[in-house]
């Protein structure tokens, strides 16, 4: 059974309880916590957007990364088209390696 995190009402500390309809004892402060099936179907659609906004997150992040990894590169072939004559000679010896 897959477990989820919640919070406390009584302390607002943090604790972790398995994914079904129970009554869950606070570690911290004793205080009887109630799982309802209301709670359970809440999570889950909260969590469902969650999810879509990280994966959004998370592409606008890899396209950055790339766009700057495109942007370092250049600036290093660029580098060394200006310090050595023989550039290619030396990237094709770095490809080796």
């Amino acid at each position: 059974m897959k477990k989820i995190v919640v919070t406390c009402k009584k302390c607002k500390k943090k604790m972790k309880i398995l994914n079904k309809r129970a009554k869950y004892r606070c570690p911290h402060c004793s205080n009887i916590y109630k799982f309802t099936w209301y709670k359970k179907w809440y999570k889950s659609f909260i969590g469902f957007f969650v999810g879509i906004f990280t994966t959004i997150r998370d592409i606008k992040n890899n396209i950055i990364t790339k766009f700057r990894n495109m942007k370092r590169t250049y600036s290093y072939l660029r580098q060394l088209q200006k310090n050595n004559p023989n550039w290619r000679e030396q990237l094709k010896n770095y490809r080796k390696r």
